[in-house]
This record gives structure tokens, C-alpha cells and sequence, in this order.
């Protein structure tokens, strides 16, 4: 079987240069759904597709290059016109049912093996049923999937087309005649944009204040609220973690009760557990208790080894749950000590580090936006630049404007006072950096904004920051 860390060994030189210099910013890796031999027959049709992301800057990473570097990957459009494109595939009936489907979360991720890459998504959705001005929860659905190979990223697209047909079999399964229940509450328009009213699909162990005590062998097994049947008599240890970084949070770990040539053996080869009152997941030698939240858990564990830093012989350790469950239990060879909150999805595992990627130095919330002009694409006099209707500053030849976006709901405008007030709206990655180059080449030709590849743009800025420097 191939090895993929055998592999990348025989590539070292190459992956050593590679790793001296971090990635420019990130390109985006643009998906775009397939389509699918036939959609379920159903009683009911999406009329409207509403994005109630809480976050809509993307899809999640991928990975590429030998070095694995982290990309953001997204829709080559907005999600909403995406899926109404995907949809459009619905068997026409026309005695079929309006409805409107809501997302409140579409993500993916991959995860690097010791054989191969696993790629995973995970969907949280509801349908609404319009009734005149109003509109009630019909049906919520919350699914993860899985596939692997040597090369997954090529994959995702797949495997959320697949999401978007299941859930499209779990609404065509509802009689007819459903209602939404009777203790639904009406929402208006605004409200159902705004993502008001959602009760998200809930599994056994969030229904549940106090978890059944035993061993998780399988991320399904928490899911399930149903430890392993070959659980043994444990007990829960603490002590002092060094590292004023901790504050004082213990390393927690979990012994038998039984000895083994009289000494105590620590719980090993699980996904997590439970001691009866608190849920724990379990990474790389220690439990972390898991908070429940309203999307899902947090825990405070280890940060993750960033790939385009760390180069072994070893597989770099996966930080995500997965749905087989087990990959946070895998060793990572040095580095990683320091803290990280993570949000974990009771979907399928996968965990978000709850800071910014890629070493952007402004905060988590924060994505970067460089708008330059150069005279060799650009002709007449400084133009006046507003972000969101406010004023951001003056732009001319050879000059650039640094700014900010912290709305990961809401896209981010940026326009041009010039004769024909040029404008360019979209939303930003959060931790990387978009660059933006106003062209008009001569008089009386359409400016625009353009989206620059981020080496493109970075050479660009740098070149024009050397010349500030010169004058």
C-alpha cells in the first residue's frame, strides 16, 4: 500500500525550500456542484434557497501542493444561487409543495492518514413551509459524509451534492399532508434570513444533561449517547499542566481501576468519554471536557502543528474528529503544546480552530483587503474610495489603501467616486488577503476592480511600497 509519508520523503529537498517561506496568501479553490443522475420524487419543491450561515466567508480548507498548504475553498458564486442552480434538477410537479431551504451550516474539511486523505462535509438545514405571510419549521436535517483516497480534494464537490440529495430524500419522505408542528412559530421573511427560529436536529447526547458513564470507542458512540459495552471500572485524575499559557486548566486523564503488574494502566484507544456528568474528548495524552453550546461543543485542547511549518517522516496529526472516530487520539512529533479552543460539530466530529489561520496578524474577526492602482493599468486623476457607504481614503497612481472587513455575513462593497462610480461587492476570507487592482488603461474605457491572484497582487504591493519608500 502506498505511504503517503514515504512519498513526501523522497520529495525532502523540495518540501524543505518549500517550508523556509510561508504561502502567500491564500488562493480560493472554487467548487462546483455536479449534477446528479436524479433527484428524489417529493411532495414538495425548494423554491427558495436562504444562506443563514452564521459565517458565509467559505466552504472550509483543502489541501494542496506537496507541503499539504491549507486553501479556502468556496462556491464559485453565492451559496444561495449555487444551490438554486443545484436544484433546479427537482422532478417539476407542479402539485408540489413550496418550500424554502435554510442553511445554517455547510462545511467541509480533509484530514491527511498514514495511506491516504479523507475528505468530509457536514450540512445543518431546515425546511419552511410558507403559509400567506408567514413561514414554520417543517423538518431539520443534520448530516456528515465521508470518502478517501490518495487526492480527496477533487471529492467535495461530490460528496455535498450527495449532503444536498439526502436531505432533499428526508424532506420527499414526509406525507403530503406534514405540518409543521403546533407549537411552531410564525417568522417573517426577515426573520427567516436572519436564521431566527431554527431548532437545529439534536442527537441522543445533546438531549441528555448527564452523558451515560463509559468509554467512546467511535465518535458514533457519543452521538448515540451509548458508551462501548466493554467499558471497565475507571476513575478520572488531575493534576497541575505547566505553562502559565494553560491558566491553570489540569491535565486530566482517565486510569483503570485494575492494575497491570501493579501499576495503573491510563484509557487509551478511545475517541473520548464520560465519567457520568461531563463528556470528554481525548487528544494527544489528555481529556478535555466538552461544553455544550448551541451549535454544538467547545473544549480548550492543543493547537494544531500548521503543516506549511512542520515537515516528518510521520503523518501530521489530524485535528479532526471524523466520522470513524479515533484520529484525535494520533500523536503529533513536537510542537502543538500551546492552547486552542475548538468548536467541535455534533454533526460529524470535524473541530474549527477558533482563531485565525495562515499567521494573519490582525484579529480572528478580521479579513485583510489591499486596493491598489498602478499607472501602468490606470489613467486619470485620485478617486475618492467608500466602504460600506463611509469614506476609506484617497486612491491614485502608484498608491494603495489597506483595509478591513469584519462582517462574516454580510459582503463588503467597496466603490469608486470616479465618472462612473465603479464598484465591486463580495465577501473576503477571514485570514488571508484579498488584493484589489482599480485598472482603466486609457480615457473613456470602463474601470474596474479586479480580483488579483494573491502572488500577483502581493508582488504588485510589494513594488509600490518600495517605491513609497523611495520618494
Amino acid at each position: 500500500m502506498l505511504n503517503l509519508a514515504v512519498v513526501k520523503l523522497r520529495y525532502l529537498p523540495l518540501l524543505f525550500l518549500l517550508l523556509l517561506t510561508k504561502p502567500a496568501a491564500a488562493q480560493v479553490f472554487t467548487i462546483e456542484l455536479p449534477p446528479v443522475p436524479a433527484l428524489p420524487a417529493s411532495q414538495f419543491r425548494v423554491a427558495k434557497v436562504v444562506d443563514a450561515r452564521a459565517d458565509r466567508t467559505m466552504l472550509g480548507y483543502v489541501q494542496q501542493g506537496l507541503d499539504n498548504h491549507r486553501v479556502p475553498a468556496n462556491f464559485g458564486q453565492s451559496l444561495a444561487a449555487e444551490l438554486q442552480s443545484f436544484l433546479g434538477q427537482q422532478p417539476a410537479d407542479a402539485a408540489a409543495r413550496p418550500v424554502v431551504l435554510r442553511l445554517h451550516r455547510l462545511r467541509l474539511a480533509e484530514e491527511t492518514r498514514a495511506s491516504s486523505e479523507r475528505a468530509n462535509a457536514e450540512i445543518m438545514a431546515d425546511f419552511l413551509l410558507q403559509e400567506n405571510e408567514h413561514y414554520y419549521p417543517l423538518l431539520s436535517v443534520g448530516i456528515g459524509t465521508e470518502s478517501k483516497g490518495l487526492d480527496v480534494t477533487r471529492q467535495h464537490a461530490g460528496n455535498l451534492a450527495k449532503l444536498l440529495t439526502d436531505c432533499l430524500g428526508q424532506l420527499a419522505a414526509l406525507p403530503a399532508t406534514q405540518r409543521p408542528a403546533p407549537d411552531a412559530a410564525p417568522l417573517t421573511w426577515a426573520q427567516v434570513q436572519r436564521g431566527d427560529g431554527y431548532q437545529p436536529y439534536l442527537f441522543p447526547i445533546q438531549k441528555t444533561r448527564e452523558p451515560k458513564r463509559g468509554f467512546y470507542r467511535t465518535f458514533q458512540e457519543f452521538q448515540n449517547n451509548s458508551p462501548g459495552q466493554d467499558t471497565k471500572p475507571f476513575e478520572m485524575t488531575q493534576k497541575p499542566r505547566p505553562g502559565k499559557q494553560w491558566d491553570g486548566q489540569p491535565h486530566i486523564d482517565a486510569l483503570l481501576l485494575a492494575t497491570t503488574n501493579g501499576l495503573r494502566t491510563s484509557v487509551r484507544g478511545v475517541w473520548g468519554l464520560s465519567d457520568g456528568q461531563t463528556a470528554y474528548i481525548f487528544q494527544r495524552g489528555s481529556y478535555f471536557p466538552l461544553l455544550p453550546t448551541a451549535a454544538g461543543y467547545t473544549f480548550t485542547g492543543f493547537a494544531p502543528v500548521d503543516p506549511n511549518e512542520a515537515l516528518t517522516g510521520l503523518v501530521l496529526g489530524s485535528m479532526v474528529g471524523g466520522i470513524v472516530g479515533g484520529a484525535i487520539g494520533s500523536a503529533i512529533a513536537g510542537g502543538g503544546h500551546e492552547p486552542m479552543e475548538y468548536e467541535m460539530s455534533p454533526t460529524t466530529g470535524n473541530l474549527l480552530a477558533l482563531r485565525a489561520p495562515d499567521g494573519f496578524a490582525a484579529a480572528a474577526d478580521t479579513a485583510a483587503v489591499y486596493l491598489y492602482r498602478r499607472v501602468a493599468t490606470s489613467f486619470g486623476p485620485p478617486v475618492q474610495v467608500l466602504v460600506d457607504g463611509k469614506d476609506a481614503g484617497t486612491l491614485g497612481p502608484e498608491q494603495y489603501l489597506a483595509l478591513t472587513w469584519r462582517d462574516r455575513r454580510r459582503d463588503m462593497t467597496i466603490c469608486l467616486q470616479d465618472a462612473q462610480h465603479t464598484c465591486h461587492t463580495f465577501l473576503p476570507v477571514f485570514g488571508t488577503t484579498t488584493y484589489l487592482n482599480y485598472s482603466q488603461k486609457k480615457a473613456g474605457e470602463q474601470p474596474a476592480l479586479q480580483l488579483m491572484p494573491a502572488k500577483e497582487g502581493l508582488f504588485h504591493l510589494r513594488h509600490l511600497k518600495l517605491r513609497a519608500n523611495h520618494h
